[in-house]
């Protein structure tokens, strides 16, 4: 726990949040690579599943996608994000 404005604040998996006028904010590889490891799952499992090309599901179209593919999805479908100052 940590002290901020005179309140002990817990850490929680999320972005910000709010203690009076005191703001904390949880950022960096520590929360980006579990974010980014679920996302490649999920990625994976689209594929598998059968929803590529279609969008629908269907078991005849699943593969096994390669690490370049699902590498090349998650890049393709990364976000901007504005700066920090932006952010809060």
């Amino acid at each position: 726990m940590d002290a901020c404005c005179g309140f002990s604040v817990q850490k929680r998996l999320v972005l910000s949040w709010e203690v009076d006028e005191c703001k904390a904010l949880i950022i960096g590889t520590s929360m980006a690579t579990p974010v980014v490891a679920g996302a490649a799952i999920l990625v994976r499992q689209y594929f598998v599943d059968g929803y590529y090309p279609s969008g629908a599901r269907r078991a005849s179209d699943g593969f096994a996608p390669t690490a370049a593919l699902i590498k090349a999805t998650l890049i393709n479908g990364a976000q901007v994000n504005l700066p920090i100052h932006l952010m809060i």
